[in-house]
């Protein structure tokens, strides 16, 4: 425990004495974290593999000297980027929230931010408590690759149009059954999901579609995304899609885009926890 006291104190550049750790408390914070996806095989912790998750609790650990598990609000794949991830955990060490914050940026890479810290009632959770949440996916649609975005976006030469893939987006919104937009593998026993809003928005040389939904199914967001590019290219009409949503057949749509261009922008809880 001293010893994992004095790397606390040493990363926050604050002398012991500023901290009462008393064990006997248990609280449970909240936090919104930011990462770049790019290095990480997802977010779910896997064996020898290298996750949000894992990274998080490996700081946890060094800061409370046992095992704390984190739980987000869902899985993200390798790849995919996060500006509003949302997870929780319960601790017995007594820190502030800030004070949280600032240890777990200390210890973690520069690829994963910790931007909030709360504590929430212990009957929080970041999984169960969702009520939708929304990502971003972007296009780079110009002639010519970016530098820059070529880890944040999904370069498309051919130009696409924009007024195709906003009438066959129509079709998707509302209650639908998904199975054609899911990983064909996806253990999901129910595949119905409420689409809230699907907006289509042209941002100089990018394209951003911005989907809200009460929950998403593994890919499902990438697979939208690969079947209204066909629809942006000719390749299919807009009408196709409700008989695409019909047949619940995988194999009809289109490809599943890359995982660099979707971005978990967030949850909502029915109220910010982080205000």
């Amino acid at each position: 425990m001293i010893i994992h006291l004095q790397v606390f104190c040493y990363a926050l550049n604050f002398n012991a004495e500023h901290y009462n750790l008393n064990m006997s408390t248990k609280k449970r914070f909240a936090i919104k974290i930011e990462y770049d996806g790019t290095n990480f095989m997802g977010w779910q912790a896997q064996p020898n593999q290298r996750t949000v998750q894992s990274e998080i609790e490996t700081a946890l650990e060094k800061i409370s000297g046992k095992l704390t598990r984190i739980v987000g609000s869902g899985r993200t794949d390798s790849g995919v980027h996060a500006i509003a991830q949302v997870a929780h955990f319960d601790t017995e060490i007594d820190l502030s929230p800030n004070k949280m914050r600032l240890a777990l940026n200390s210890l973690i890479d520069r690829d994963i931010v910790v931007i909030k810290c709360v504590e929430v009632k212990d009957d929080f959770h970041a999984q169960h408590d969702t009520k939708s949440k929304t990502y971003e996916y972007r296009i780079l649609n110009r002639c010519s690759e970016s530098a820059l975005r070529q880890l944040r976006a999904w370069h498309i030469r051919s130009n696409l149009n924009i007024k195709l893939m906003r009438e066959a987006s129509s079709y998707l919104v509302g209650k639908n059954d998904f199975t054609s937009f899911c990983r064909k593998k996806s253990l999901t026993p129910c595949n119905v999901r409420t689409l809230v809003s699907l907006n289509i928005e042209e941002n100089f040389d990018e394209i951003i579609l911005r989907i809200t939904a009460d929950g998403f199914l593994r890919h499902m967001v990438r697979n939208i995304v690969g079947t209204l590019v066909e629809v942006g290219r000719g390749e299919r009409c807009p009408d196709n899609l409700p008989v695409l949503i019909e047949s619940r057949d995988r194999r009809l749509a289109g490809p599943t885009a890359p995982s660099h261009g979707l971005f978990l922008v967030d949850v909502d809880y029915g109220k910010d926890i982080f205000e």
